[in-house]
């Protein structure tokens, strides 16, 4: 057989119509010989299941043959009648207002519209369903809605936001409820809020973080601090405090609060800051010790304890940057029962041997030499030095006579504790650098343990 009767008879066998229709002959070169297509009229697609046409059921019944005849009830073609209806009703409504694409018809039309729009990068528009007249933005407009809808906005801050924070702005606005409608913030576990922290702490934390980071640092200006109003203020609770009898010029606590507080913290600071102050001679006065002695103490007058208050509010936090663990007298934060710890745990590890000592006439003896070169390791502010000078050179009164001071602290001076320790920290480095293999020191003022 020859190769074009070939391909004639493939094309006659291969080009049919679709089942029950008599096939149609292609044959090559003649013209008309193509079958058209037939263009069948389309119908909006719908959702849902349809009873199916008559010819459509023949059309079936030629393809697939004879099948059992069923005959339903009444009642269940009436019913699934009804809801083909109902389904096909909705599905043509919202066809027509879906702006599907045509050719596709359901949620297919509707998803390849809205992916159309998308994809050109136009804003996205609302969803079919959130048109209707009950939509909030609609009804909000209308003003239907309340006032404020979602998150509950106050009208005016807060009036009772005093006891709790800085205000609707910074934090801890919400002082008690349930914080509707609002972000609840972190605040303080205490009842009545962190409390502030006031100018003379902050200056305290400034000097011992600066000498705490600077080791070998000598502070120069500290002099204009120590006749601070809010300083002397500070002093002065603290001289109430600690209460204590009158000095040489018999003025007590009492009578100072009667001739009026703030007018001699006025008058001390223009002293101290024009340079006019000069503290008069301690009163003397002994108290008797465990042991049977006199201890003897010098009073100063309470001028002189709010000056000398003073002073140590400022020099303190320098001092106590250097001042090693093992000392425990006189310092913020520590006691006698802390040190009585320290010995029993000392104790307690194997100890065999336990040193109890005292420096006999401690408070007499310091060398003011001595003292004041230690004192300067840390401080080069003049004025601060000459005011601690005249502290320890202003004598002493006893029974009306007048004693002069050549060495010693007046034990009973507020300043004294620091200078003390000021004095003995060297015996501290020492024992810590090179004897701290014979055992653990223990020193509360001139009193030290080894055990």
């Amino acid at each position: 057989m020859s190769r074009p009767e070939e391909r004639e008879k493939e094309a006659r066998t291969c080009f049919t119509e679709p089942a029950g229709e008599s096939p149609v002959q292609i044959s090559p070169g003649v013209p008309g010989s193509r079958p058209q297509p037939i263009v069948a009229e389309r119908r909006p697609a719908t959702a849902g299941c349809q009873k199916p046409s008559a010819a459509q059921a023949s059309e079936r019944e030629q393809q697939s043959g004879p099948q059992h005849q069923v005959n339903p009830a009444a009642s269940t073609e009436i019913q699934s009648e009804s809801r083909a209806d109902h389904v096909t009703a909705k599905a043509m409504s919202g066809a027509g207002t879906s702006g599907s694409a045509p050719g596709l018809g359901g949620v297919l039309g509707v998803a390849h519209s809205d992916g159309s729009v998308r994809n050109r990068r136009d804003p996205s528009r609302q969803p079919l369903s959130r048109q209707g007249p009950g939509y909030k933005p609609k009804a909000k407009s209308q003003g239907v809605e309340r006032e404020s809808e979602g998150a509950v906005v106050p009208r005016k801050a807060a009036d009772e936001n005093a006891a709790r924070g800085k205000g609707p702005y910074s934090g801890r606005a919400s002082t008690g409820g349930k914080s509707e409608g609002m972000a609840q913030t972190a605040a303080s576990n205490h009842p009545g809020g962190r409390v502030p922290i006031d100018k003379v702490r902050r200056l305290q934390r400034k000097l011992y973080g600066a000498a705490k980071q600077q080791l070998g640092r000598r502070f120069h200006a500290l002099y204009d601090r120590i006749h601070r109003s809010d300083v002397l203020w500070r002093a002065w609770k603290c001289v109430r405090g600690n209460r204590g009898a009158a000095g040489v010029d018999g003025i007590t606590l009492a009578a100072v609060e009667e001739y009026g507080v703030e007018k001699l913290l006025s008058e001390l600071g223009d002293d101290l800051q024009s340079g006019k102050y000069r503290p008069p001679p301690v009163l003397r006065r002994y108290i008797p010790k465990p042991d049977g002695q006199q201890r003897p103490l010098g009073i100063p007058t309470v001028k002189d304890r709010v000056a000398q208050a003073a002073a140590k509010l400022v020099l303190e936090p320098i001092f106590e940057a250097d001042f090693l663990p093992c000392s425990y007298g006189f310092r913020p934060r520590r006691s006698a029962t802390d040190a009585l710890e320290t010995i029993r745990e000392a104790a307690n590890s194997g100890c065999n041997h336990v040193l109890d000592a005292d420096i006999r006439n401690y408070f007499g003896s310091i060398s003011h030499q001595l003292l004041m070169e230690r004192v300067k390791r840390r401080v080069s502010d003049r004025r601060v030095l000459k005011l601690l000078r005249s502290w320890l050179k202003a004598g002493v009164m006893e029974e009306g006579r007048y004693q002069e001071t050549v060495s010693g602290s007046p034990q009973g001076g507020v300043i004294s504790p620091l200078l003390s320790n000021i004095y003995l920290h060297y015996f501290d480095t020492v024992w810590t650098r090179q004897c701290s293999q014979i055992g653990v020191l223990v020193r509360y003022c001139d009193d030290f343990v080894v055990a």
